[in-house]
């Protein structure tokens, strides 16, 4: 009588990403209703254990994983190679996206200057400060009279010297996704 045994306690070497989604931020202007990422194929490895955010899916033998019907939030994805014996490998480490299409809402100016300001006001500058609606993150886009003037993170403009003329300020709050 004849008896094999196959002995193997090592683990497939761990799988790289070869593509993930880009940009890596999916924001209300973008269509994208699926995400996907691919790794490479991994010498010995007869499946692949997924993570999505920590929680285990099933095993896989494809080498791509596509998350369909996209809700908002983080999603970070990490891959390990099993073989047929059980060795896994390492998880790579974590791919991450942000999904938000959610806009913050407009600022509200705490303090503006007067409608009408004239020679009996000395006024050297035009002071304009908003309240943040959104994260401590996010910027604002400050337009003055149309035209562009910054992106920043502060909650206040100013205009200095103060020529005659009208001033128009528009901010636009500006969250990490990209979405005014």
């Amino acid at each position: 009588a004849t008896l094999s045994l196959l002995m193997d306690n090592t683990a497939p070497t761990a799988p790289a990403f070869t593509a993930q989604p880009n940009p890596p931020t999916v924001n209300r202007n973008d269509l994208r209703t699926s995400l996907a990422w691919t790794w490479d194929a991994v010498a010995g490895a007869d499946s692949f254990i997924v993570k999505v955010n920590g929680a285990e899916g099933a095993r896989q033998t494809g080498t791509t994983h596509t998350i369909n019907s996209l809700s908002d939030g983080a999603y970070l994805v990490e891959v390990a190679a099993k073989d047929m014996t059980g060795n896994a490998s390492a998880f790579t480490p974590a791919a991450s996206v942000l999904v938000d299409r959610i806009a913050p809402t407009t600022p509200a100016f705490s303090v503006q200057p007067p409608a009408v300001v004239n020679d009996a006001d000395k006024r050297t500058s035009l002071q304009w400060t908003w309240t943040r609606t959104g994260a401590a993150s996010d910027s604002f886009l400050v337009s003055l009279n149309g035209s562009l003037k910054t992106r920043q993170t502060g909650t206040s403009y100013s205009v200095t010297p103060v020529p005659d003329g009208t001033y128009q300020l528009e901010v636009v709050e500006m969250d990490l996704a990209g979405n005014p």
